[in-house]
């Protein structure tokens, strides 16, 4: 099924590979439509697999060194995951019992678990519930420093990682920001796409300044001033150096 990225996963996931599970299948069930595979582990672990027929070994493997990355997440306990297969890869869900990253427990924040997904590498795409927010974190998985650092972020500034409404309707606090930050006795408009843009340039370089964005921005042909770049830190990204 996964012959052609099966080496080239391998060597991606050197962290699975310094401390490889033996996973192993064991009950089978098969209807008309699928096949459901549980994988057992180490330390009590077992993946239950949906897929379109049984499962080769070396499926088997790519599936288990994924789920070996994921559960070396330091902080992440438990011992109960989900796969299914698609056809360009497959995805897979970690229901954490406890996640605790600088002193926070992200388990309760996890409704739906940790999910992952795979096409030639591993990707993360996790939903958190951060009081009446929903903010997604995606990208490619490149370390647990760089994944535990975004979820951490969504829970500081949940609205950084939101374009939908909820971020919109934040527009009229920055307006009010510009207010005392650039010193008018009238409110400012702020456009939303500018909004879009500075956030955007943060995501990219997190020690980019307010001046620096604003160069940035006036190579793309986008207008804006310091000041307005630092309110939008201010309210957006929590930022007041």
């Amino acid at each position: 099924m996964f012959r052609k990225s099966f080496v080239f996963a391998v060597l991606l996931l050197s962290i699975a590979t310094l401390s490889a599970q033996n996973w192993t299948a064991g009950d089978v069930a098969e209807t008309r439509n699928e096949t459901v595979t549980v994988l057992a582990g180490d330390g009590g672990k077992s993946a239950r697999v949906i897929s379109a027929g049984p499962l080769a070994e070396d499926d088997i493997r790519l599936i288990g060194n994924c789920l070996d990355t994921v559960w070396a997440i330091p902080g992440l306990e438990g011992t109960d995951a989900s796969v299914r297969i698609e056809d360009n890869g497959f995805r897979l869900v970690i229901y954490p019992v406890s996640f605790v990253y600088n002193r926070e427990n992200f388990a309760p924040r996890l409704p739906s678990g940790l999910s992952f997904y795979y096409r030639n590498s591993l990707f993360y795409d996790v939903t958190l519930k951060v009081d009446s927010y929903m903010p997604k974190v995606t990208g490619a998985y490149v370390s647990p420093e760089g994944f535990l650092k975004s979820l951490y972020g969504a829970l500081v500034v949940p609205e950084m990682y939101m374009y939908d409404e909820s971020l919109l309707k934040r527009v009229e606090r920055i307006e009010n920001a510009l207010i005392a930050v650039v010193n008018k006795t009238s409110p400012q408009p702020v456009n939303e796409d500018l909004v879009l843009d500075v956030i955007s340039l943060y995501n990219e370089n997190s020690k980019i300044t307010p001046a620096q964005v604003v160069t940035a921005l006036k190579r793309r042909g986008i207008k804006t001033s310091v000041k307005e770049v630092k309110a939008i830190f201010i309210v957006m990204l929590g930022k007041y150096d």
